[in-house]
């Protein structure tokens, strides 16, 4: 495609774009501003309404005083309850209710059968109990009850703003509501009409828009032909007619006053030329004398091969001797790197010695805190036996007690004589037994006291392994410590071994 065509197009798309942008953010400020008027002008009617709510129950407590004034009471709140019910039937913006201030409903047109009841339990399609808040709002001297019912016995419920006051002359609370939808019905056809004007506004400003996008493409379309394509053919005619022309580097390109791209472009493009012409001329110049030159190049050539066969005969003979080296190293190379195996399995072997002698030093260690906790239990049991011999001989103690409890009773029954004779059988059994108890201690002390020497026989000989485990250990550590040094040792001598195997192969 044409570079005119190009930028043309760029130009037209970049504006279009533009344009279409500026009618978008236009529009939809437009619409951003009509919805917040429209808002406003719904807020300010329901502002106006609810006041206008106060100032008609106002006027209708005055309208009903009158009654008061020339009738009796029953009879005046028959009539105004009538006019209350004159005022809903016009179905305009306003629907009466009235109650009592103990919450008795005494006029409600929308739900009849609440009349006459109490409507503190009255509640409201969306959970308001708003017969307490006319009673509330009457109590603090008149307020606003919010909350939705129906236009009509079985409607749809609508939201609605209820202004409440207490009469003191009829004794009634009055309440005068409003629904929102009336509210809004009065201005609904400004706003309609505002809406019509800002839609109509807007088409003739995108229209205004568009006819300001077209112009400006013109515009620009005629300035870029003129000042940037135009000229640019110009250049690319001069440049192909010094590439495929004559080519003559005598011509120039005319250069525009403006001094922009276009002319550097061109003012280039001529000094260019005016290099190449200079650059030709000094090369036919210099061409005359380079015959004498190239004989004299000719010369150094041929002696310069001449030297060069010679080194090439020594690098030959370099070469041979370097691969007689080759071959001593490489066998030099292959012993090391077997010792370096043999030194490797010797390292591994430690190391596999190391570990058992770590784990024969583990169990060492291990069978010598056993000994040491049998030792320990075994002393434990040899006290148990002494605890076991004092036993005894408190219960060898109670039977020589026993056996003269047993003398002192013979000794009564034979002053008792033949009334005595019973009870010095029973004596002399007590003193069998308590001398049988005493010999049977003997022979318990004495089988104890046999346990209690070979217990601490153990104990000696067991406290005897755990020294000589101890000192077991001790060379064990030392072993282990000499095969540590060992395999560092040998470590290190392998490290050796492999550093100077790599500096041989590298050398």
């Amino acid at each position: 495609m044409n570079l005119g065509f190009k930028i043309i197009g760029v130009i037209f798309l970049s504006l279009s774009i533009v344009g279409a942008a500026v009618a978008l953010i236009t529009g939809t400020k437009q619409h951003d501003l009509l919805s917040s008027l429209v808002e406003s002008e719904k807020s300010g009617d329901m502002h106006n309404r609810t006041n206008n709510l106060r100032y008609t129950t106002h006027l209708i407590e005055q309208a009903i005083a009158g009654f008061y004034e020339i009738l009796p009471r029953e009879k005046a709140q028959q009539m105004a309850l009538a006019y209350f019910a004159k005022i809903n039937k016009d179905k305009g913006m306003i629907y009466m209710v009235v109650t009592d201030m103990e919450g008795k409903v005494l006029f409600d047109p929308v739900n009849p059968t609440t009349v006459g009841k109490s409507g503190l339990h009255l509640m409201s399609v969306d959970n308001v109990c708003y017969v307490c808040g006319y009673i509330k709002e009457a109590k603090v001297g008149g307020g606003y009850t919010y909350y939705k019912m129906p236009k009509f016995d079985g409607g749809t419920p609508e939201p609605k703003v209820a202004y409440s006051h207490y009469d003191p002359v009829s004794k009634m609370v009055i309440v005068a509501t409003s629904y929102f939808s009336d509210i809004l019905k009065a201005s609904q056809e400004t706003r309609k009409e505002v809406k019509v004007k800002v839609v109509k506004n807007l088409g003739t400003l995108i229209w205004n828009i568009a006819l300001i996008v077209v112009a400006l493409i013109v515009l620009t379309s005629v300035f870029v032909y003129f000042g940037i394509i135009r000229r640019l053919h110009r250049l690319v005619h001069r440049v192909h007619e010094f590439s495929l022309g004559d080519r003559d580097l005598t011509q120039r390109i005319q250069t525009s006053r403006v001094n922009d791209e276009i002319s550097k472009i061109s003012g280039g493009i001529n000094h260019f030329a005016e290099s190449i012409q200079e650059l030709i001329k000094e090369i036919k110049d210099s061409s005359k004398g380079s015959r004498g030159v190239a004989e004299q190049l000719k010369t150094g050539i041929t002696e310069t091969l001449q030297i060069m066969q010679k080194r090439t005969q020594m690098i030959d003979a370099i070469r041979k001797k370097t691969n007689d080296i080759s071959v001593v190293v490489n066998q030099s190379t292959e012993e090391a790197q077997a010792s370096q195996k043999d030194l490797t399995e010797v390292q591994d072997l430690v190391q596999t010695s190391n570990d058992s002698i770590s784990n024969l030093f583990g169990q060492i260690t291990e069978a010598s805190k056993t000994e040491e906790e049998l030792a320990s239990k075994v002393e434990q049991l040899s006290k148990n036996a002494d605890s076991v011999k004092s036993i005894l001989h408190i219960i060898n103690d109670i039977a020589d007690q026993t056996n003269l409890l047993a003398l002192n009773a013979a000794i009564e029954a034979a002053r008792a004589g033949e009334h005595g004779r019973g009870f010095a059988v029973v004596a002399d059994e007590v003193r069998n037994l308590a001398a049988r108890t005493q010999k049977s201690l003997a022979e318990i002390n004495s089988t104890i006291g046999v346990i209690v020497q070979e217990i601490n026989d153990v104990s000696s000989q067991m406290n005897l392994n755990s020294k000589k485990i101890e000192q077991l250990s001790g060379v064990g550590l030392e072993v282990q410590k000499r095969f540590e040094d060992m395999s560092k040792n040998l470590d290190s001598t392998v490290g050796r071994v492999k550093k100077s195997i790599g500096n041989f192969v590298g050398y």
